[in-house]
C-alpha cells in the first residue's frame, strides 16, 4: 500500500505536467466544441452504452465470484468500481472493489482478488490480439513498416497468457500450505487461497461463459467510443479509433495512472492516431474531449451506483432488525 501510494505521488506531477503539455499544444476551442456541440441524442446513448458495458460488467464479476452473488447485487458495485478506476491513480479502484466485497458483501478478499487477476487476464489476452489485428490491418497506415517481430511478439504473449491461465487452473488447487504463524507463511497462505480460488474455475466456465462475455465487453467498450468519437465530428475511422483504444488500453493495464487518469490516458491515444497518420490537433483534442464525456459518465452512473447501494444496504439492514 505505501510503495503503491509512493508511486501515486509520484506519477501524478508527471502525468499531470504531460497532460498541461498536451494542452498546451491541443486546439482548446476544438475541445469546447466538440463537447457543446455534439448532439444532445449521441451524448444520451453513449450514456445509455456505458450503463449496458456496466451491466456486462457486473454480468462477469458475477461468474468470476462463482455465482457467490446476485448478478442484481453487483451492479451498484460495479457502477461504483468504475467511477473509481476512472478517478483513483495507480488502479486503485481495485482495492476499492476489494474494500466493498469485503465490507459490504462478506465476500473473501482472496475471492475478489481470483476475479479481478482471471478478468485480468482475459482482457490483456483480447487487447493484445486486437493490436495484432488492428495493426495488421493498417500496417500500410503506420509510419515505417509494421515489424516483423511484432507479429510474432503478440501472438507469442497471447499464447502466454493462456498458457499461464491453464497453468493456474490446473496447479492452483495444489499449492503446498507452509506450517508456521511467520509473514512468510501468512504471506504464502494468502498467496494460496488466491491460487485455490483460480484453480476453482471449471474451463468450461471460462470459455462458455467469462471469455464470450469478455468479448462482449471489448467490443461494447470500442463501439461506444467509436460511436462518440464520430459523433463529436472526429472522422478518423473506425478501425483508426479502435487501434488508439487497444494501444491505450494496453498502456493503462500498467498501474500508471494519474488522477482521473489526466495525462496517461491522452498521451498513448495521441500518440498511436499519430503513428498512422492523423494530425497531432485532431488527435489530441479528441483524446480530451472523449475522456471529458467518459469521466462525465462515471460520475453520473457512479453516483446512480452509491445512491442504490446505500439503499440497499438500509433496506438488508431493517430487514435483518425486524
Amino acid at each position: 500500500m505505501q510503495v503503491r501510494g509512493i508511486k501515486g505521488w509520484i506519477a501524478t506531477p508527471i502525468a499531470l505536467a504531460l497532460a498541461a503539455f498536451l494542452l498546451y499544444k491541443a486546439d482548446l476551442g476544438r475541445i469546447v466544441n466538440a463537447l457543446s456541440e455534439a448532439p444532445l441524442g449521441v451524448i444520451a446513448s453513449g450514456l445509455l452504452l456505458y450503463l449496458a458495458f456496466n451491466l456486462l460488467k457486473a454480468l462477469r464479476f458475477h461468474l468470476l465470484l462463482k455465482r457467490e452473488l446476485p448478478f442484481v447485487r453487483l451492479i451498484p458495485l460495479t457502477l461504483i468500481y468504475s467511477f473509481w478506476s476512472n478517478l483513483l491513480p495507480m488502479r486503485a479502484g481495485d482495492l476499492a472493489y476489494l474494500y466493498m466485497l469485503r465490507s459490504g458483501e462478506r465476500v473473501s478478499i482472496s475471492k475478489g482478488i481470483s476475479s479481478l487477476a482471471v478478468g485480468t487476464l482475459f482482457d490483456v489476452a483480447l487487447i493484445f490480439a486486437s493490436l495484432l489485428g488492428l495493426g495488421i490491418a493498417l500496417k500500410g497506415d503506420l509510419k515505417g513498416a509494421l515489424p516483423r517481430a511484432t507479429r510474432l511478439i503478440l501472438p507469442a504473449l497471447i499464447a502466454a497468457v493462456a498458457l499461464l491461465l491453464s497453468s493456474i487452473v490446473l496447479l492452483g488447487r495444489r499449492m503446498p500450505m507452509l506450517k508456521g504463524g511467520g509473514v512468510i507463511a501468512k504471506g504464502w497462505g494468502k498467496l494460496s487461497e488466491v491460487m485455490n480460488e483460480i484453480g476453482g474455475f471449471r474451463p468450461r466456465d471460462l470459455l462458455l461463459g467469462i471469455l464470450p462475455l469478455s468479448i462482449g465487453l471489448l467490443l461494447l467498450r470500442f463501439g461506444m467510443q467509436c460511436y462518440l468519437a464520430e459523433g463529436m465530428g472526429f472522422r478518423f475511422g473506425w478501425a483508426r479509433i479502435s487501434f488508439a483504444l487497444a494501444f491505450t488500453s494496453f498502456c493503462n493495464l500498467f498501474p500508471i495512472q494519474s488522477v482521473a487518469g489526466l495525462g496517461t490516458v491522452e498521451a498513448p491515444w495521441s500518440w498511436a492516431l499519430v503513428g498512422i497518420g492523423e494530425g497531432s490537433g485532431d488527435a489530441i483534442a479528441s483524446g480530451f474531449a472523449l475522456h471529458a464525456l467518459i469521466l462525465a459518465y462515471a460520475i453520473v452512473s457512479g453516483g446512480v451506483g452509491w445512491i442504490s447501494w446505500s439503499l440497499t444496504k438500509v433496506v438488508r439492514g431493517s430487514g435483518m432488525s425486524s
